[in-house]
């Protein structure tokens, strides 16, 4: 009795390790192939929409920069607003210091704040 015993346990803990040898760990089981991909797919579209965010918000930078630059004495610049939909275009000449200069690096700030909080919240999100 003692050896069927024996016997029976030899060949559960076979049956086990031969299960556990089959799937190694480097192996995986189609199912979580696909999900990997499509977990990947996502994961590149967050990334990318993180890049577009942080780019935009370098642009919003040179451009503040840009406009601080601007002095009354020596240096002016001129933003050009183009408005797709009606097809006109306007130009603001910016010295640093006029209302419109105040206006632009008021709403400059804003968006780059804008983008700072979505890119710190996508961030978070990916992490």
């Amino acid at each position: 009795m003692m050896s069927l015993l024996c016997v029976a346990t030899t060949l559960y803990l076979a049956v086990l390790l031969g299960r556990g040898l089959r799937k190694t760990p480097l192996e995986k089981e189609p199912e979580q192939e696909e999900s990997s991909d499509e977990s990947y797919s996502e994961l590149s579209k967050k990334i990318d929409g993180l890049i577009r965010c942080k780019d935009g918000i370098d642009v919003i930078s040179d451009m503040i920069a840009d406009i601080i630059a601007c002095s009354p004495d020596k240096l002016h610049r001129t933003v050009i607003v183009n408005i797709p939909e009606t097809g006109r275009e306007y130009h603001f000449l910016l010295n640093g210091e006029d209302t419109a200069s105040e206006k632009l690096l008021e709403l400059l700030d804003s968006e780059r704040d804008t983008l700072n909080t979505s890119l710190r919240s996508g961030i978070r999100k990916i992490s």
